[in-house]
């Protein structure tokens, strides 16, 4: 089984600096980012932000691995951090996952 990681991050360094991180512990195959406008409640108040959503590309069996590496150097208090399992794909795509992740 493989899965994505969604999280989102304030800038485009705070994504670079998070993928590098699970890119270099080789927990991750890929990270795609992207710019994006974000609306939510936070502290009370009503919340509009530029955030960029960050997809990581893993195996199964290392999502808790990443999801706990993630809450450890992610910049915010409360990160937002799910995973969505993928159930197929391009072989050839998925071997390059396994060949990439530890």
């Amino acid at each position: 089984m493989y899965s994505i990681i969604y999280t989102t991050v304030g800038d485009e360094m705070q994504g670079k600096e998070l993928a590098r991180e699970l890119l270099d512990c080789e927990l991750i195959a890929c990270a795609n980012m992207m710019k994006m406008r974000s609306l939510y409640h936070w502290e009370g108040d009503l919340v509009e932000d530029t955030e960029f959503a960050v997809l990581l590309k893993t195996k199964g069996s290392l999502v808790d691995k990443v999801v706990r590496t993630i809450e450890k150097i992610h910049p915010y208090d409360v990160p937002c951090v799910l995973e969505f399992e993928v159930n197929k794909g391009s072989s050839g795509y998925l071997e390059w996952i396994d060949e990439q992740t530890s």
